[in-house]
């Protein structure tokens, strides 16, 4: 494995986190949780101190503590807390280091954008300021000590203090932990010395019991700062164009957006979040056309009157069979417009997921949340079609799934 797919095995540990952490569910548990899951995405060990995840929960969330002290709390998570995380996978000595802060409202993990609690808002949002202000500084020849001041200095003109019991900002991703050299006071290497660094401030405001923690990992390209992460070809033109007309996110069902879309010619099933952004297509017209797609744990299936396909997360075909059964959705195979339901139990909603409509100006399928009891709809996406006829671009069935 290559830096950016071990850091996607962190990535992708932290959006699972997101979405099975609850309240009364112990530190002890979440730090399992994630260890086990990172694991099964491929890592083969933890490189800090045989740790894979650092946990640390409301007033803890202030502790700094070196890897060879730590010991998880029991601790449990309240109905309204904030949590730390940072995690160090590794395969075959190559690291991936990522730390996000998650918020909990009303016992789940909201989007820190949508959070009530102001102190832990502001708190998370000013550690993705200080994150684009370091991209903002530096060059490859700021130097780690440079970095240091600068950032610091960021800090306590915000109103915030630095926390790290080092008094440092992050550190070089080596293959030996002891070969780390540090963003601190006194290295004067520059950055574009390594290959690879750490941006993670661990900071609070003065006298309060919270603290916040932000890790990516950062490396120069032709001078420019980038985060390490893995790179995507451009969509597709023929992807639909997904407009948000309606969202109230603390009463959503937990997920993200799972469309069977097929034209004329591919099969092209993608995943959307409830922001309209597209995070996940699986090109798969090389191997089956008009297709459903569904998933079940880390793969997916994919499905038409001649085959049933499997593939993991990177499009790998994983086995194929016969389908025992198959049977099209009557409305489609009319070629008219056609509604799929599904309950989603945890809120008590359901969601509509409607496949063509030409009844607009512009031909498009619509997904649509609505709360059983309250009546109401709580989100709309609207899935606009480049092409106007239903044989050239569909919707053959939709779901809300958990990606990771």
């Amino acid at each position: 494995m290559e830096y950016k797919e071990v850091q996607k095995i962190a990535k992708d540990t932290i959006e699972y986190a997101k979405k099975n952490i609850y309240a009364g569910m112990s530190l002890i548990e979440i730090r399992e949780m994630c260890e086990r899951k990172m694991l099964e995405l491929g890592a083969d060990s933890f490189w800090y101190w045989d740790i894979g995840a650092f946990v640390f929960a409301g007033d803890e969330t202030t502790i700094s503590v070196s890897g060879t002290k730590y010991k998880t709390s029991d601790r449990v998570i309240l109905e309204n807390d904030i949590i730390t995380i940072d995690l160090s996978p590794q395969r075959e000595n190559i690291w991936g280091d990522y730390a996000r802060t998650l918020i909990i409202e009303n016992g789940i993990v909201v989007d820190d954008e949508f959070a009530s609690n102001e102190e832990w808002k502001n708190g998370v949002h000013m550690e993705k300021q200080l994150h684009k202000e370091m991209m903002h500084f530096v060059t490859p020849n700021t130097t780690f000590e440079e970095l240091y001041y600068y950032m610091n200095k960021v800090i306590e003109d915000s109103g915030y203090i630095n926390l790290d019991f080092m008094g440092n900002l992050g550190h070089s991703i080596v293959k030996q932990k002891n070969d780390r050299i540090y963003i601190e006071k006194g290295n004067k290497s520059k950055l574009d010395d390594v290959a690879l660094f750490t941006f993670e401030p661990h900071i609070s405001i003065s006298g309060s019991k919270y603290g916040y923690k932000r890790e990516n990992i950062y490396y120069f390209e032709d001078g420019r700062i980038k985060e390490l992460s893995i790179n995507t070809g451009a969509l597709d033109d023929i992807l639909p164009a997904i407009v948000i007309e309606k969202k109230i996110a603390n009463r959503m069902e937990d997920g993200m957006n799972l469309v069977s879309f097929n034209t004329k010619e591919k099969a092209m099933p993608f995943v959307f979040d409830i922001n309209g952004n597209i995070r996940y297509v699986l090109d798969i017209s090389s191997t089956i056309n008009k297709a459903y797609v569904g998933k079940e744990d880390n793969s997916w299936i994919v499905a038409n009157d001649k085959a049933v396909f499997t593939f993991d997360i990177l499009g790998k075909v994983l086995s194929t069979r016969e389908p025992k059964y198959y049977a099209e959705n009557e409305n489609w195979k009319n070629g008219v417009l056609f509604r799929e339901i599904q309950y989603l139990p945890k809120m008590n909603n359901q969601l509509a997921v409607y496949g063509f409509s030409d009844k607009l100006t512009y031909p498009s399928g619509v997904f649509s949340e609505l709360g059983i009891d309250s009546k109401q709809e709580l989100f709309k996406a609207r899935l606009y079609f480049d092409r106007n006829s239903f044989e050239e671009n569909n919707i053959l069935s939709g779901r809300r799934i958990e990606l990771f």
